[in-house]
């Protein structure tokens, strides 16, 4: 259990019920020095009759292709807290809408929290284009690296693009694997 970023969780999930997932019990903690920011979890994550974590072993696409590339590089599972840049579920139930502006905006406050948590944070790892919007404000933060992935989903992992996705993905997560048995 962790219990600042449980916290941090609760905090959020009072504003926004019921589309608030858990942090991953077998991920990072708080001494982590990783964090993988996504752009908003889906509804297996977030929903009532989905897992309610954030979490590699969530039972979709995106978390099952983004475990592979994981555990590939040698990295664990406990080593990276993942997250979202909006970290409330902004669907209804059927489908699904992309993080505007105005959410990233509104999300950033708990965004702030959670890197304050983070105390040992060296990489903070932008998956997928959305969450990328965020590189320059991380970037003038001065306290961690900002990296960037593809997003590991379906819709991105097209076969046209599979091959050069799960190459550049795949150098990302070699250096952080170097980067960490260095220290």
């Amino acid at each position: 259990m962790n219990n600042l970023l449980d916290s941090l969780a609760q905090e959020i999930r009072a504003q926004f019920p019921g589309k608030v997932p858990n942090f991953d019990e077998n991920g990072g903690t708080e001494t982590s020095e990783i964090l993988f920011l996504l752009e908003a979890p889906g509804p297996i994550a977030a929903l009532e009759k989905g897992s309610k974590k954030v979490s590699l072993d969530t039972n979709d696409g995106s978390a099952r292709r983004l475990k592979m590339q994981v555990e590939d590089s040698g990295l664990q599972q406990s080593d990276i807290v993942i997250w979202n840049i909006v970290p409330w579920y902004l669907g209804d139930g059927k489908s699904i809408d992309t993080a505007k502006v105005t959410d990233i905006a509104k999300a950033r406050p708990f965004l702030e929290k959670l890197l304050g948590i983070l105390t040992k944070l060296r990489f903070v790892v932008l998956v997928g284009e959305k969450a990328r919007k965020e590189f320059v404000y991380l970037s003038g933060l001065g306290k961690f690296e900002v990296l960037g992935m593809h997003h590991t989903s379906n819709q991105a992992f097209r076969k046209d693009r599979e091959e050069k996705f799960t190459t550049e993905n795949r150098a990302v997560l070699d250096r952080l694997a170097r980067a960490l048995k260095r220290a």
